[in-house]
């Protein structure tokens, strides 16, 4: 009835569909009905908000091109503001749809990733953590750190004390921090830290663990306690779903009738239930769970033969979980392969912050649900401002992966809604509650009638807000992820006319120019008539004042800068730390025996001069070290003289050398009692020494043979002669030669450190056979061989320190009659 006039904005407005997950990064589409010109588009996050306003924390642009009806905007944040998101907005608009709601679906999990492995400079394919990295990278945010950290306890920097630092420089708690924490081959934990870790699980920390060379070590060890013990059962490890058999066990190879084992397929029960296992994965390696103890764990993963794979315990209020092979590639082909990505990411679902991200929404609904969502429905939904666009909804409901299938149950109240304008408002309390079906489709796709945008709340059972409860959230918002605009079209006659806007002059920096230029010329003008300035002698102060200006502009930075370059040069740095950093000083372990420590120091002496006269490597004089107290990560290598009177080592002291031998340092642990055994048995001080290693987080160990890269470094020996006669020299296995030590366990020290075994073990008195006095004499007699035994011992420590600071470049030189024997085929 009569004339229809239309008056539309020059473009029709901008809308958001509800953000994905891609790549570790929010994925927001940005929707316009019309093509035809290219635009961006900026898109901003707010969040970060605690007990007050949410603030800005991150942007990114969205890009149309010129027949683009959609374009997509990547918003990456570090996890900590990313988990703090309250919603995505389209800068510059204010309607319901240009704001994305967020909530804990979009939290990322926060991993720790702690290694027990020896460090693998130039070599990250063998590392674990390497793997972890990748398939943790498109679940969850991982991050390296030393288990202390990961718990919250606090840890001093390795270097910290060497170089001026203090408490001020050690390394961050990192307590709150993680969901889960991933030990990759971690084998002995000190007490303190166990304790620690222990209550972390049991408060509802999620703890997985991969096996190794030192967990199988530590398994061995703890079964020969079990034995020492006669029958009488350990108590269980509480960070260990099971426990573990020695030895492990190894499939394939020359000398086993065994064939490398394909996964099993998931049992239903089990959270990998629904993922296909390839063939061409396969497990080669594994440590063994004891037969009476699998079957109190719950076993996620089998191998073709039954044999546990994956198994997971409940402790307290958190899990643990243990994969029975390594991290990296040596024991298995699962981590290279896609089913390692996505069983991690299973394993993130298993943390306990995102479990409970929706509360408790299984139980059965109310009894008179049918009639709340009936009242529900009659509620009208929020009216927004008329907008020159209308939304097309796609006919099939978008994927969704996270978890709002919990939602299927139970009853939603709105806890704030969007208003017309893209505003958060507070709900009335008074509103109908929603059922979690019908919230979970609007999650989903978008607001539906009787479910208008916003934020809705379900706290967990029996709680609720006076309680403390903590609220499970569901963002509804006003586009579903597959939501389209189109333009409106009115009927045929209407009269359409479009709003326009005048573009405005910017008058600002004409105006301040011309102030200043007037500004100038009156002060020349004053100064001429008053006879004070002639006309070229004020052009000339006016171009030194400005230069004087600027000088003086820049002064205070320049100022700055000196104090910052003379407060650095005060940093005070241990001189002692720095003299063993440069003159490569070799360390004596200080033994509180004052007769020890000086024939330490002689020997070193002694093994200096032989060095400087024979090698290119010249080592300073040697120095005294306290574990206690003094850095040790300066040193390439340390001596250790064991005797009867040495006290058990500290936390901390333990926590140090376990550092030093990861990060490439070689510990030489000398008994001092070979001349005190009987037929090859253990001297006095064995005990000794088997008490404080024991501390210690140590790789598997076997004794050394003539073929050991040890007797050829510089000298070509057969054996490692001290003072005394007999003993055996233990290294960490595959130190040696590639076909040597093959015991089921893997090769540790063949691909890290550069095949530098961490620790070596002997009871001959190697200091005893170097020591010499202020004339260059040796201190002690040597006994049989006399002279020539002396030389051996000699050339064996140039071999030792050579091992140390070149590493295993000819292990190649043991297999070279092979090598010759194939070229002359």
């Amino acid at each position: 009835k009569g004339p229809l006039t239309m008056v539309e904005p020059a473009a029709t407005a901008r809308a958001l569909a509800r953000p994905e997950i891609k790549g570790g990064a929010l994925a927001a589409q940005v929707l316009r009905a019309e093509a035809g010109a290219e635009e961006t588009r900026l898109i901003a996050a707010f969040g970060g908000a605690g007990s007050g306003a949410a603030r800005r924390v991150g942007a990114a642009e969205a890009a149309f091109g010129a027949d683009d009806r959609s374009a997509e905007a990547l918003i990456e944040l570090p996890v900590q503001l990313r988990n703090t998101l309250e919603r995505l907005q389209i800068e510059g608009a204010r309607h319901a749809g240009a704001v994305a709601l967020l909530d804990d679906r979009f939290q990322r999990r926060r991993v720790a990733l702690v290694s027990g492995e020896q460090e693998r400079r130039g070599l990250p394919l063998l590392s674990g953590l390497h793997y972890l990295r990748a398939a943790l990278a498109p679940h969850a945010a991982a991050r390296e750190a030393s288990l202390r950290a990961a718990v919250g306890l606090p840890e001093e920097a390795v270097g910290a004390a060497a170089f001026g630092g203090g408490p001020t420089q050690a390394a961050a708690p990192l307590a709150g921090w993680a969901d889960a924490i991933v030990l990759s081959d971690v084998g002995r934990i000190d007490p303190e830290t166990e304790t620690a870790l222990t209550e972390w699980v049991r408060e509802g920390g999620l703890l997985v663990r991969f096996a190794g060379p030192k967990l199988a070590a530590l398994a061995i060890e703890r079964e020969r306690e079990i034995g020492r013990r006669r029958g009488v059962d350990a108590a269980p490890d509480p960070l260990l779903p099971v426990r573990l058999r020695g030895g492990g066990r190894a499939l394939g190879g020359a000398l086993s009738w065994s064939e490398p084992q394909a996964l099993a397929p998931f049992a239903e029960e089990s959270p990998f239930a629904g993922l296909a296992t390839p063939p061409e994965v396969t497990v080669t390696r594994q440590v063994l769970a004891q037969p009476s103890a699998a079957s109190t764990a719950v076993v996620w993963a089998r191998l073709r033969d039954g044999t546990p794979l994956v198994t997971a315990r409940e402790e307290g209020e958190g899990r643990v979980v243990l994969f029975h092979l390594t991290a990296n590639a040596a024991w298995s082909s699962l981590p290279l392969s896609g089913l390692f990505v996505e069983m991690m990411g299973r394993m993130v679902a298993e943390a306990p912050a995102l479990a409970g991200a929706f509360g408790d929404v299984s139980r059965a609904p109310d009894p008179a649900a049918d009639a709340t969502e009936d009242a529900a429905r009659a509620s009208p939904p929020a009216e927004p401002p008329a907008q020159a666009a209308l939304v097309e909804e796609a006919a099939q409901p978008s994927d969704e992966t996270a978890p709002l299938s919990a939602a299927s149950a139970g009853l939603w109240r709105p806890a704030r809604l969007l208003d017309g304008y893209g505003a958060l408002q507070p709900a009335d309390p008074a509103a109908a509650p929603i059922p979690g079906d019908r919230l979970a489709e609007a999650a989903r796709n978008g607001a539906r009638p009787g479910i208008a945008p916003g934020i809705y709340e379900r706290r967990e059972a029996q709680s609720g807000a006076e309680a403390g409860g903590d609220a499970a959230r569901i963002a509804v918002n006003a586009l579903g992820p597959e939501a389209r605009l189109v333009a409106f079209e009115p009927p045929a006659g209407a009269t359409r006319l479009t709003l326009s806007e005048r573009e405005e002059v910017p008058l600002k920096p004409v105006l301040l120019a011309s102030a200043l230029i007037l500004l100038l010329l009156d002060v020349l003008a004053a100064l001429f008539i008053a006879g004070r300035l002639r006309p070229a002698r004020g052009v000339a102060a006016m171009v030194i004042a400005g230069i004087a200006a600027a000088a003086l502009t820049g002064a205070p930075s320049a100022l700055r800068a000196q104090e910052r370059a003379a407060s650095e040069d005060e940093i005070l740095i241990d001189p002692a730390a720095r003299r063993a950093a440069l003159e490569s000083v070799v360390g004596y372990i200080v033994t509180g025996d004052a007769r020890v420590d000086r024939v330490s120091r002689a020997g070193l002496s002694g093994l200096q001069q032989v060095l400087t006269e024979r090698t290119a490597l010249e080592p300073g004089a040697p120095a005294p070290v306290d574990l206690e107290t003094d850095e040790i990560a300066v040193y390439a290598v340390l001596y250790w003289p064991i005797t009867e009177s040495q006290p058990s080592l500290s936390d901390a002291a333990v926590r140090r050398l376990n550092a030093f031998m990861r990060s490439g340092g070689l510990l030489v642990v000398d008994s001092r009692d070979a001349h005190q055994t009987f037929r090859g048995g253990e001297g006095p001080n064995a005990g000794h020494m088997r008490r404080l290693l024991s501390q210690l987080d140590l790789p598997p160990i076997a004794p050394i043979d003539r073929d050991h890269v040890l007797t050829r470094t510089f000298y070509i020996i057969d054996d490692a002669p001290g003072r005394w006669r007999g003993g055996v020299v233990w290294a960490a296995v595959g130190s040696g030669p590639a076909d040597a030590a093959d015991d089921g366990l893997d090769r540790l020290a063949g691909d890290v450190n550069d095949g530098v075994s961490p620790i070596v073990i002997g009871s001959v008195d190697w200091a005893g056979a170097w020591a010499v006095d202020a004339r260059g004499q040796p201190m002690f007699p040597i006994g049989r061989g006399g002279e020539r035994r002396r030389e051996m011992a000699r050339r064996f420590g140039v071999n030792l320190l050579m091992y140390a600071y070149t590493g295993n470049y000819k292990s190649d030189q043991v297999h070279i009659d092979a090598l010759l024997e194939r070229l002359d085929n």
